[in-house]
């Protein structure tokens, strides 16, 4: 992840701080002038960037196989984030990683998005042939077998998938799905809602509305202690999202939504590249806090813009940098003829669904010990002793 307004490649160590776009982010801010505009800039701590980047072990780092580097290497003297985005072309662009080395970190350890269940699949196909509204009602109608003795524990998706496509054929029937003056709001309310119905049979909650994030909050005021004699400081208020999936107190994925906009578009780039990769890094820090080990564990997260979207995966493949993973656009149907793709959006939904699944099984399953015994009591009442695997904590802004 490149923030091209921000870092340039090669910059001085030298300098404490350094300052960025603000990208809506409450940390310290100052305002400089550019072009004759006045912008809120985040100042950026350089130095305890680098110190970051010292308590790293050499030989925990991710060594690409094909050259020998290490991805931490390269990510300190480029960005000021460890977070690495191989689908950037500014990699290529500016030579940082080269086209093996890309693939490489595309692939190392890669789980591959899930495939939904062999029987959600099976429903979804019966609608690939469906371009009416009367074919589309008497297919929804349809009994079932699952219908018998209805189970929701076992059949919620099949039930999920049916509702889905009821709710958009009565809004292809009322019109005006892709009226360019369909607000963020309207589009959350009336299409984007039965993305956030995939997960009602599970113990978490989509969060929509600009909530903020706990796990961006607590990494913000994790220096939040007294200082002698001063005032101790207000607590800060964390990244605000349009989508947060939570459970209890740990955020397992988040998202990004707004009105339909060019993939140029800056708000489209600023949140896309730098703050939901940011919060879900955040995320992620949060689940090695709270759960220690992370190893295999993702974070999902979506953006829907208009009538696209598109998923992104955030992991740790090994000790230290971050992985961004990004698919295709999906794109809603706005007419009859296009209803067959809906079954794209449906499907992408549900693979996200299954990593967030995953992620809460990786975290319920204890480690298991070599031995049995009772060793691993002594040590509860020793001092607390510093993570040598701690995720680096960047800046204030990330």
């Amino acid at each position: 992840m490149i923030d091209n307004n921000s870092t340039p490649i090669g910059i001085n160590m030298d300098e404490e701080t350094l300052t960025t776009d603000n990208d809506g982010d409450d940390s310290e801010s100052v305002e400089t002038e550019r072009d004759g505009k006045k912008r809120k800039n985040t100042k950026l701590d350089l130095k305890k960037f680098k110190e970051e980047y010292d308590k790293m072990i050499d030989e925990n780092k991710w060594t690409l196989s094909c050259s020998g580097r290490k991805v931490e290497d390269v990510l300190y003297i480029l960005c000021h984030s460890f977070v690495v985005d191989p689908w950037d072309t500014t990699y290529l662009t500016k030579s940082v990683f080269t086209k093996a080395e890309i693939d490489e970190i595309k692939t190392w350890k890669q789980k591959g998005y899930p495939v939904p269940e062999e029987k959600c699949l099976q429903y979804l196909n019966q609608y690939k042939q469906i371009k009416n509204a009367t074919e589309a009602r008497r297919m929804i109608f349809k009994a079932q077998g699952w219908d018998e003795d209805f189970d929701r524990n076992t059949n919620h998706d099949l039930d999920w998938i049916r509702h889905s496509y009821y709710t958009m054929i009565r809004e292809l029937e009322r019109g005006g799905v892709d009226d360019h003056t369909n607000s963020e709001t309207w589009l959350l309310s009336h299409i984007w809602t039965s993305v956030d119905r995939v997960f009602d049979d599970m113990e978490l909650y989509v969060l929509r509305g600009e909530n903020a994030s706990a796990a961006s909050s607590s990494r913000k005021n994790k220096e939040r202690v007294p200082q002698g004699e001063e005032k101790l400081e207000r607590k800060r208020m964390g990244r605000r999202l349009d989508m947060i999936l939570r459970k209890k107190k740990l955020e397992l994925g988040g998202g990004e939504a707004g009105k339909e906009m060019d993939d140029n578009d800056a708000k489209l780039l600023r949140e896309r590249d730098i703050k939901l990769p940011k919060a879900l890094k955040d995320m992620m820090m949060m689940l090695k806090k709270e759960k220690g080990d992370i190893e295999g564990v993702r974070i999902a997260g979506l953006l829907q813009y208009g009538l696209k979207m598109t998923s992104i995966t955030l992991d740790v493949p090994e000790k230290y940098a971050h992985r961004i993973t990004r698919t295709q656009n999906v794109l809603v149907p706005y007419t009859f003829e296009d209803l067959p793709n809906f079954r794209k959006v449906l499907y992408m939904a549900l693979s996200n669904k299954a990593i967030v699944l995953d992620t809460l099984h990786l975290l319920s399953t204890p480690a298991q010990d070599e031995e049995v015994g009772y060793d691993d009591l002594s040590g509860v009442m020793e001092p607390p002793e510093e993570d040598s695997y701690q995720l680096p904590d960047t800046f204030s802004s990330q």
